[in-house]
């Protein structure tokens, strides 16, 4: 074999390498997207969902956020299964930027701000709740030992209240 079959039978081999590497990274970027608008549809699913729960919050239909607290717990069950992925993307995506997954972290950051406000929605009914109560605890403490008379007015007794055990 002479030195320019030897050269030739050397840059195939170095070609045929280039193509394996060229055909891997091919697939690991396919890979890498098809995951990005896999973890993508589950983000938005989420921020549809949170954004349906803060709607229910800010009417004060607290009987109706269960199932959205239900589906919300799902998905991000679902997305911390990924996490490892995700983080490696986000990562990789500060050098050399990638559109599928700086669109994974806007979502993500308007997941966050929406839960944010979500827990501040439910903080402030939480006190209004708790407020209400005082204030009925109040009311029924004052009026204790109010009755009413026979024609539905009420009868301030003086009487001072009997223990049942004491008669």
């Amino acid at each position: 074999m002479n030195e320019q079959s030897r050269r030739h039978d050397r840059s195939t081999g170095t070609d045929a390498n280039a193509n394996a590497n060229a055909n891997a990274n091919a697939n690991a970027n396919a890979n890498a997207n098809a995951n990005a608008n896999m973890i993508l549809a589950q983000v938005t699913e989420l921020e549809e969902v949170l954004g349906q729960e803060q709607e229910l919050l800010r009417k004060a239909a607290i009987d109706n956020v269960q199932p959205l607290l239900d589906k919300r717990q799902q998905l991000l069950e679902s997305l911390a299964a990924t996490q490892h992925v995700i983080a490696a993307a986000l990562d990789a995506s500060v050098e050399n930027p990638d559109d599928e997954w700086m669109a994974v972290n806007d979502a993500l950051q308007r997941c966050r701000e929406l839960n944010n406000q979500n827990h501040a929605l439910a903080r402030v009914g939480q006190q209004n709740i708790e407020q209400s109560l005082v204030l009925l605890r109040e009311l029924a403490s004052d009026h204790a030992g109010d009755t009413y008379d026979e024609k539905g007015g009420r009868n301030h007794s003086n009487r001072r209240r009997r223990d049942i055990g004491i008669a």
